[in-house]
């Protein structure tokens, strides 16, 4: 098994889907989004760590993917998911970019 790349795809509301929230349920509606992605972001981590070890503890190796296979497949998401996503919806654009600055 080797290591995965997660996509950062992401759920994006526009402008006139956000103006079809009733303005009572608004603020709401930006503070659930905010504690979700905060939830998200402190769940995550060790709920992958826990999952490796169970996988381990059943047996499974891990091998990590040669460093030029990575960037390989990380060129590929970034040339055929990646920009196509970014024309299609302009505003996620500066996203993909933080993200290609990250290693993994």
């Amino acid at each position: 098994m080797t290591e995965h790349l997660f996509s950062p795809m992401l759920s994006v509301i526009g402008r006139r889907g956000l103006s079809k929230i009733p303005a009572d349920l608004k603020p709401v509606f930006l503070q659930a989004a905010a504690e979700a992605t905060q939830s998200q972001r402190q769940d995550v981590p060790p709920r992958s760590v826990e999952a490796l070890e169970q996988l381990r503890q059943l047996g499974i190796a891990f091998s990590p993917m040669p460093p030029t296979e990575r960037a390989e497949i990380k060129r590929q998401m970034s040339e055929q998911l990646y920009a196509p996503f970014a024309r299609n919806y302009p505003a996620t654009k500066p996203l993909f970019e933080i993200a290609a600055n990250v290693s993994a």
